[in-house]
Protein backbone atom coordinates (compact mmCIF):
# COMPACT_ATOMS: atom_id res chain seq x y z
CA UNK A 1 0.00 0.00 0.00
CA UNK A 2 1.54 3.31 -0.72
CA UNK A 3 1.75 6.24 1.49
CA UNK A 4 1.26 9.39 -0.36
CA UNK A 5 2.40 12.80 0.62
CA UNK A 6 -1.65 13.80 1.47
CA UNK A 7 -1.65 11.04 3.86
CA UNK A 8 1.57 11.75 5.76
CA UNK A 9 0.62 15.46 5.63
CA UNK A 10 -2.33 14.26 7.17
CA UNK A 11 -1.18 12.13 9.78
CA UNK A 12 1.51 14.99 10.43
CA UNK A 13 -1.13 18.03 11.73
CA UNK A 14 -2.51 15.13 13.61
CA UNK A 15 0.91 14.52 15.59
CA UNK A 16 1.63 18.41 15.89
CA UNK A 17 -2.00 19.23 17.58
CA UNK A 18 -1.79 15.77 20.25
CA UNK A 19 2.09 16.28 20.98
CA UNK A 20 4.05 18.50 22.95
CA UNK A 21 6.65 19.95 20.05
CA UNK A 22 10.25 17.76 21.41
CA UNK A 23 7.61 14.84 21.12
CA UNK A 24 5.85 15.49 17.44
CA UNK A 25 9.22 16.02 15.87
CA UNK A 26 10.28 12.62 16.84
CA UNK A 27 7.22 11.16 16.04
CA UNK A 28 7.55 13.01 12.86
CA UNK A 29 10.94 12.07 11.67
CA UNK A 30 9.59 8.16 11.85
CA UNK A 31 6.67 8.67 10.01
CA UNK A 32 8.42 10.18 7.18
CA UNK A 33 10.57 7.21 6.90
CA UNK A 34 7.60 5.07 5.41
CA UNK A 35 7.30 8.01 2.87
CA UNK A 36 11.47 8.51 1.84
CA UNK A 37 11.05 4.99 0.57
CA UNK A 38 7.30 4.80 -0.85
CA UNK A 39 7.69 4.46 -4.81
CA UNK A 40 4.89 6.53 -6.02
CA UNK A 41 6.01 9.71 -3.81
CA UNK A 42 9.81 9.14 -5.00
CA UNK A 43 8.10 9.01 -8.89
CA UNK A 44 5.59 12.25 -8.38
CA UNK A 45 8.19 14.10 -6.42
CA UNK A 46 11.60 13.94 -7.72
CA UNK A 47 12.84 14.12 -11.40
CA UNK A 48 15.72 12.66 -12.19
CA UNK A 49 15.30 14.59 -15.71
CA UNK A 50 14.63 18.27 -13.92
CA UNK A 51 16.82 17.93 -10.98
CA UNK A 52 15.47 21.12 -9.52
CA UNK A 53 17.45 21.93 -6.19
CA UNK A 54 14.67 22.38 -3.99
CA UNK A 55 11.39 22.78 -4.38
CA UNK A 56 8.03 23.11 -1.61
CA UNK A 57 5.52 20.05 -2.31
CA UNK A 58 3.33 21.07 0.37
CA UNK A 59 2.82 23.77 3.05
CA UNK A 60 0.40 23.60 5.59
CA UNK A 61 -2.06 26.78 5.88
CA UNK A 62 -2.59 25.99 9.37
CA UNK A 63 -0.17 25.28 11.05
CA UNK A 64 2.61 26.24 9.13
CA UNK A 65 4.81 23.47 8.45
CA UNK A 66 6.40 23.11 4.85
CA UNK A 67 7.78 19.94 3.16
CA UNK A 68 10.50 20.28 0.34
CA UNK A 69 12.34 18.03 -1.59
CA UNK A 70 16.11 18.26 -2.76
CA UNK A 71 18.06 17.53 -5.53
CA UNK A 72 21.81 17.87 -4.35
CA UNK A 73 24.03 17.16 -6.90
CA UNK A 74 27.45 15.23 -5.99
CA UNK A 75 29.93 17.06 -3.50
CA UNK A 76 27.88 19.21 -2.52
CA UNK A 77 28.09 20.47 1.48
CA UNK A 78 26.27 23.24 2.84
CA UNK A 79 27.82 25.74 5.41
CA UNK A 80 26.89 25.14 9.13
CA UNK A 81 23.87 26.72 10.42
CA UNK A 82 20.82 26.54 12.70
CA UNK A 83 16.97 27.24 11.97
CA UNK A 84 16.64 29.95 14.14
CA UNK A 85 13.19 29.41 16.63
CA UNK A 86 12.32 26.84 13.88
CA UNK A 87 12.93 23.01 13.69
CA UNK A 88 13.84 20.71 10.86
CA UNK A 89 13.33 16.97 9.66
CA UNK A 90 15.75 15.65 6.83
CA UNK A 91 15.50 12.35 5.27
CA UNK A 92 17.14 10.58 2.47
CA UNK A 93 15.34 8.68 -0.50
CA UNK A 94 18.06 8.11 -2.45
CA UNK A 95 21.89 8.22 -2.24
CA UNK A 96 23.03 9.28 1.62
CA UNK A 97 23.37 12.90 3.72
CA UNK A 98 26.21 13.40 6.10
CA UNK A 99 25.07 15.16 9.06
CA UNK A 100 27.21 16.87 11.22
CA UNK A 101 25.65 18.31 14.27
CA UNK A 102 28.01 21.31 16.15
CA UNK A 103 28.57 22.97 19.35
CA UNK A 104 29.34 26.39 19.89
CA UNK A 105 32.20 26.84 22.54
CA UNK A 106 32.21 31.18 22.70
CA UNK A 107 28.91 32.65 24.24
CA UNK A 108 27.75 34.04 21.99
CA UNK A 109 28.43 38.03 23.25
CA UNK A 110 30.53 39.53 20.35
CA UNK A 111 28.88 40.09 17.04
CA UNK A 112 29.67 38.49 14.03
CA UNK A 113 32.21 35.68 16.60
CA UNK A 114 31.45 32.33 17.01
CA UNK A 115 33.80 29.63 18.03
CA UNK A 116 31.95 26.42 16.67
CA UNK A 117 33.78 22.41 16.95
CA UNK A 118 31.95 19.36 15.04
CA UNK A 119 30.57 17.18 18.29
CA UNK A 120 29.31 14.06 15.84
CA UNK A 121 29.29 13.19 12.56
CA UNK A 122 26.85 10.30 10.91
CA UNK A 123 25.60 8.65 7.95
CA UNK A 124 21.80 9.28 6.91
CA UNK A 125 21.29 6.30 4.46
CA UNK A 126 18.32 5.58 2.48
CA UNK A 127 14.74 5.72 4.70
CA UNK A 128 16.82 7.32 7.46
CA UNK A 129 15.31 10.93 8.80
CA UNK A 130 17.22 12.66 11.56
CA UNK A 131 15.24 15.78 13.70
CA UNK A 132 16.63 18.92 14.80
CA UNK A 133 14.85 21.12 17.12
CA UNK A 134 15.52 25.18 17.51
CA UNK A 135 18.95 26.56 17.46
CA UNK A 136 20.67 23.42 16.52
CA UNK A 137 24.14 24.09 14.50
CA UNK A 138 24.44 21.32 11.95
CA UNK A 139 25.77 21.28 8.26
CA UNK A 140 24.59 18.40 5.41
CA UNK A 141 26.96 16.99 3.10
CA UNK A 142 26.03 14.91 -0.04
CA UNK A 143 29.58 13.03 -1.57
CA UNK A 144 27.57 11.16 -3.94
CA UNK A 145 24.98 13.39 -4.41
CA UNK A 146 21.10 12.92 -2.77
CA UNK A 147 17.32 13.27 -3.03
CA UNK A 148 16.44 14.27 0.43
CA UNK A 149 13.16 15.45 1.98
CA UNK A 150 13.22 18.08 4.49
CA UNK A 151 9.88 19.36 7.11
CA UNK A 152 10.57 22.40 8.28
CA UNK A 153 8.36 23.98 11.24
CA UNK A 154 7.79 27.26 9.27
CA UNK A 155 8.79 28.93 6.64
CA UNK A 156 12.66 29.33 7.61
CA UNK A 157 12.70 32.43 4.74
CA UNK A 158 10.55 34.00 7.45
CA UNK A 159 12.49 34.10 10.68
CA UNK A 160 16.41 34.90 11.17
CA UNK A 161 18.87 31.80 11.22
CA UNK A 162 22.51 31.70 12.12
CA UNK A 163 24.97 30.53 9.51
CA UNK A 164 28.82 30.55 10.67
CA UNK A 165 32.10 29.96 9.26
CA UNK A 166 33.62 27.73 11.31
CA UNK A 167 37.64 28.17 9.72
CA UNK A 168 37.30 32.24 10.58
CA UNK A 169 35.30 32.17 13.34
CA UNK A 170 32.13 34.04 11.71
CA UNK A 171 28.39 33.86 12.91
CA UNK A 172 25.98 36.42 10.27
CA UNK A 173 22.23 36.02 10.57
CA UNK A 174 20.50 35.42 7.24
CA UNK A 175 16.79 34.79 6.39
CA UNK A 176 13.85 37.94 5.64
CA UNK A 177 13.92 38.94 9.25
CA UNK A 178 17.68 39.25 9.75
CA UNK A 179 17.47 42.07 7.03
Amino acid sequence: MSYSLETWCGDAKRILKEKPVNEARAALAESLKGLLVDPGFISTHFDEQKGEPQKIIYRDTELGFLVMVHHHKPGRKGPPHDHGDSWAIYGVSKGYTEMTEWRRQDDGSKPDYAEIQPDRTYRLDVGMTAAYGPKVIHNTHHPEGAWVVRVTGCDLDAIPRLRFTPERKEVKEFGRAAA
